[in-house]
């Protein structure tokens, strides 16, 4: 409830979600942008320190704009895109005691799907789900492939959209049912990314 969240992204992007929701349920402070900031560039830091920021979710190709992160900041959570390891090994070492999460998700999963922990001795990776997911890699016959082989991350649970409005022929090509090992049906939605970092879980 201490915190002071910064939300800078518009309402039409999905990671606006974890900005707002998760602060209302912790009573925290929300503090909101405006168009300047958002033109605003780098010298956000300096915005940020000022305000006293302690939790920002931003995407790695605006953090590799920066020299520093705020002096305040408890949590990043970066997304949306892949972040590379040189990018937040740099941003931890500008401050060693911000915790940096990198978070996985496509929309049709309601956002957020795996996240990982930023550790100055690993790669960064998608990580492992989140509590209420499931994340398979399988083939392209929807088969679960051995850990170390690539695949398509395939993302199952209750957040999973229902489908896309009004086009059944898309949605049954995402949203296939697939057997598990006891020949239970569920649905997933195929991401079409592509890794072999992921351990199915």
């Amino acid at each position: 409830s201490s915190d002071v969240v910064y939300q800078g992204f518009s309402p039409a992007f999905d990671m606006s979600i974890e900005e707002i929701w998760p602060a209302f349920e912790a009573g925290a402070t929300l503090h909101l942008s405006n168009q300047q900031l958002a033109n605003i560039g780098p010298d956000i830091i300096d915005y940020l320190d000022s305000n006293e920021i302690t939790v920002w979710h931003t995407v790695p190709s605006f953090l590799a704009t920066i020299a520093r992160l705020p002096s305040k900041l408890r949590t990043l959570n970066a997304g949306g895109e892949a972040f590379p390891t040189q990018l937040a090994h740099k941003l931890k070492r500008s401050n060693p005691g911000v915790r940096i999460l990198n978070t996985y998700g496509p929309t049709e999963a309601t956002v957020t799907s795996t996240w990982s922990e930023v550790d100055l001795t690993k790669e960064v990776t998608i990580g492992l789900a989140l509590p209420g997911y499931t994340v398979k890699i399988l083939d392209s016959e929807l088969n679960e492939v051995q850990n170390g082989q690539v695949g398509e991350i395939c993302i199952a649970g209750k957040a999973l959209s229902d489908g896309y409005l009004n086009n059944p022929e898309l949605t049954s090509l995402k949203f296939p049912y697939v057997d598990d090992v006891f020949s239970k049906r569920y649905k997933v939605y195929r991401s079409e990314e592509h890794t072999s970092e992921l351990q199915s879980q």
